[in-house]
């Protein structure tokens, strides 16, 4: 179970900095809080809604595993359409929105 946990998190600016997540930025390169994160299945989880209407990756996943797309509410729902892929690069992922 442990090797198909992926940890997210999505904030403001001054919130990721906050928890160090941005720090003179940089991402994820200090003491950040873990714990800020939340943790999910990456076989499972292919769905993240962000409740923004302003949505920018911050940690780097291959373009063609993803697609960032608005609600009905005109917010910003990441769909990972190729899990394997998105978390290749990192199990970390750091979303900011507004």
């Amino acid at each position: 179970k442990e090797l198909n946990a992926g940890w997210f998190v999505f904030g403001t600016k001054s919130e990721l900095k906050e928890q160090k997540i941005i720090e003179d930025g940089e991402v994820l390169r200090g003491d950040f809080n873990k714990g800020y994160f939340t943790k999910i299945d990456i076989r499972m989880d292919k769905e993240i809604k962000l409740y923004s209407k302003y949505a920018k990756m911050l940690t780097s996943h291959p373009i063609s595993s993803y697609t960032l797309q608005k609600d009905i509410n005109k917010q910003y729902v990441l769909q990972i359409t190729d899990p394997q892929q998105f978390w290749s690069t990192s199990k970390y992922l750091v979303i900011l929105v507004k």
